[in-house]
């Protein structure tokens, strides 16, 4: 797990510097790209606001923002620029994912009440 989490961070620091084309598998909103997030959720026949897929990374651009008597740097990061279909899976693939659905729209919606509390939503 550590190994998996170090390669994710080295993948998004050389995003960060501007290296393109860099795949990653990640829990992504498929919102983030609704053509990409559209595709997969056909795949899945399930219309789902997250799943685990391969994302490509990017940054869209850096800039400098004044505030007052600061200067601070923000990245505005893309983060997923494109959302990578499975590709063909077997039979079997299929309905073990078909299996996992169910439990995946028990954490989704979870993870949508603890964002709505954060953000003060609720």
């Amino acid at each position: 797990m550590a190994y998996a989490g170090a390669e994710f961070a080295a993948k998004i620091l050389h995003a960060i510097k501007g290296q393109k084309g860099i795949i990653a598998p990640s829990y992504v909103d498929l919102g983030a790209d609704p053509v990409g997030g559209a595709e997969l959720a056909k795949q899945l026949n399930k219309p789902l606001a997250f799943f685990s897929a391969n994302v490509e990374l990017s940054v869209r651009e850096r800039r400098f923002i004044r505030s007052g008597y600061t200067t601070d740097l923000a990245l505005q990061t893309e983060g997923t620029s494109k959302i990578v279909p499975l590709g063909k899976i077997t039979d079997e693939e299929q309905a073990l994912i078909q299996a996992a659905i169910p439990e995946l729209y028990i954490n989704i919606e979870k993870v949508c009440y603890f964002r709505r509390i954060f953000y003060g939503v609720i």
